[in-house]
C-alpha cells in the first residue's frame, strides 16, 4: 500500500494529466478539488494498478452522473480525443459491465482489478431508487412547482432559481443564453410597467432576453400580471426569489420547474465579499462593506445568516433556524429542485440541459461545445483569484458557525445530486 496523502509515491502534475488526458482541456477546480480528496485516503493497491485506480476514482466523481448506458455518448469514448468537444469529453465511461476499457485505453492486463471493483460497486450505487415520498406538507407556494420526478411537460416553465452571492449562476446563464442561445428573463433593465412583453438582444446583441427584471420582487408581479409563463416567451425565467416566484404559475394549468446551482456557504460569502469590494466601477460595488476587513464582514450584519435555508422556507424574521426548518428544507430540495453543484459543475451543466432537452444542440454542434468549455474555464479562472473556504480557519469557523444551517442544506444538495443520476 502507499499513503497518498503525503503524495510521497505519486508525481502530483504528472497523475493530474493522466487522469484528464485531453488535449486543450484544463484541470478545473471540480478535477483539483476532487483530486486534494484523494490524496487525503490511503491506497492498498500494489504499484502498478495505483495509477489506474486513481484515474478511474477521479474520473468516477467527475463524470459518473452524465447520461447512462444507453445515452447517445456512450459510443463516442472511440473517437480520438481530437474529434470530439468539450461536453462529449465528459460522456460517461461507465457501461452496465463496469469500466469501459476503450474510454480509458489502459492495457487490460493492468485494468482487471479496479474494472472489477467498479463493476460491482458503480452498478449498486447508480441503481439506486430515488425517493418520490411526500410525507411532509410542504409550503403552500411550492404546490405551483412540479415535483423533480414528474415528467417534463410543454406548460411547464423553467425557473433558475439564482441563489444570492452563487458562484456558478452567472456561468450556467452564459452558457444557457450565448451557447445554447435560449431566451432567458430576469437580467435586463426594467421596463416600463404598461410595456408589452416581448423578446429583445442584450446591449452587445450576445443574447436574447425577455423586457422584465424577474431578478426583483416588483418585477416578478409584473411577469406575473402579464402572464409571462403562459406566453411563451422565455425558455428560462431567472429570480433571487423562490417563494415570490410561485405567482409565475398556477400549478394546475401550468408548473414550475425549478433547478439551481449550489455552492459552499463560506465560499458563496467569501466570494460575494470580494465582488462588491475590489472593483470601485462595479454596479455591485459597496462602500460600506469596503471600509470592512473579511474578519469583520464575516461578524457583521450585512450578512444574512442562513439565507439559503430561509429563503426555502420563507423565514427571514426568525432569530436562529429551527431543525424543523431544516428537515423541510431538505424535502423542498429533494421534491421540488433539479440540484446543481458548483465542484461539479461540467456534470451539473449537462445534467441540467439533458434535464430539459437542451443537450442535443450542445452535443452535435462543435461550436456550442466548444462555448461551453470556456464558459466554465472563465469560471474555474474566475474561482481561482479568491481563497477557498480551507483558506483561513479562523473565519471560516465563524462563517460555519452562523451558516450552520445552509452547510447542512449544502451538504444535503451534493448527496441529492448524486441521488437524481436515476432520474435521468
Amino acid at each position: 500500500g502507499c499513503n497518498i496523502s503525503s503524495i510521497s509515491c505519486f508525481n502530483q502534475n504528472y497523475n493530474l494529466l493522466i487522469i484528464f488526458h485531453i488535449k486543450k482541456n484544463i484541470v478545473t477546480m471540480t478535477l483539483r478539488e476532487n483530486m486534494m480528496r484523494i490524496f487525503e485516503h490511503k491506497c492498498s493497491l500494489n504499484g502498478k494498478h495505483q495509477k489506474v485506480f486513481i484515474m478511474v476514482l477521479a474520473l468516477t466523481v467527475v463524470v459518473s452522473n452524465i447520461g447512462n448506458s444507453g445515452s447517445k455518448l456512450s459510443n463516442l469514448s472511440i473517437l480520438p480525443v481530437s474529434q470530439r468537444g468539450f461536453l462529449e469529453n465528459l460522456a460517461p465511461i461507465f457501461t452496465e459491465e463496469g469500466v469501459d476499457t476503450r474510454a480509458l485505453k489502459q492495457d487490460e492486463n493492468r485494468l482487471t482489478p479496479v474494472k472489477s471493483f467498479f463493476s460491482r460497486g458503480i452498478s449498486r450505487f447508480l441503481s439506486t431508487v430515488y425517493d418520490k415520498s411526500e410525507l411532509l406538507e410542504l409550503p403552500e407556494y411550492t404546490n405551483n412547482f412540479a415535483n423533480v420526478w414528474e415528467d417534463l411537460v410543454e406548460t411547464d416553465q423553467p425557473i433558475f432559481w439564482v441563489v444570492p452571492g452563487d458562484l456558478g449562476s452567472d456561468t450556467l446563464i452564459q452558457i444557457l443564453s450565448q451557447c445554447v442561445n435560449l431566451v432567458l428573463a430576469g437580467i435586463l433593465e426594467e421596463s416600463q410597467p404598461d410595456e408589452p412583453l416581448k423578446i429583445v438582444p442584450n446591449s452587445e446583441g450576445t443574447a436574447l432576453f425577455v423586457n422584465v427584471q424577474t431578478t426583483t420582487v416588483r418585477g416578478l408581479k409584473r411577469a406575473a400580471d402579464f402572464n409571462l409563463a403562459g406566453s411563451g416567451l422565455a425558455n428560462i425565467i431567472l429570480t433571487k426569489h423562490i417563494y415570490e416566484a410561485s405567482v409565475l404559475s398556477d400549478g394546475v394549468n401550468s408548473k414550475g420547474r425549478i433547478f439551481t446551482i449550489f455552492s459552499h456557504p463560506v465560499r458563496r460569502i467569501v466570494h460575494n465579499y470580494y465582488s462588491v469590494t475590489n472593483d470601485p466601477e462595479n454596479p455591485l460595488y459597496d462602500e460600506e462593506i469596503a471600509t470592512m476587513s473579511l474578519v469583520e464582514y464575516s461578524q457583521s450584519d450585512r450578512i444574512v445568516d442562513n439565507v439559503l435555508t430561509r429563503s426555502l422556507v420563507n423565514d427571514f424574521h426568525s432569530p436562529n433556524v429551527t431543525s424543523v426548518q431544516i428537515e423541510l428544507a431538505k424535502d423542498i430540495i429533494r421534491r421540488k429542485f433539479l440540484v446543481g453543484i458548483l465542484e461539479w459543475l461540467e456534470s451539473s451543466v449537462v445534467r441540467i440541459e439533458k434535464h430539459f432537452g437542451w443537450f442535443e444542440q450542445a452535443l452535435r454542434q462543435p461550436k456550442v461545445s466548444s462555448c461551453h468549455f470556456h464558459q466554465i474555464y472563465k469560471q474555474a479562472s474566475h474561482l481561482l483569484l479568491y481563497p477557498t473556504p480551507e483558506w483561513n480557519t479562523y473565519i471560516s469557523d465563524i462563517l460555519e458557525e452562523r451558516n450552520s444551517a445552509d452547510l447542512e442544506i449544502y451538504q444535503y444538495a451534493r448527496e441529492i445530486f448524486v441521488k437524481q443520476r436515476s432520474l435521468s
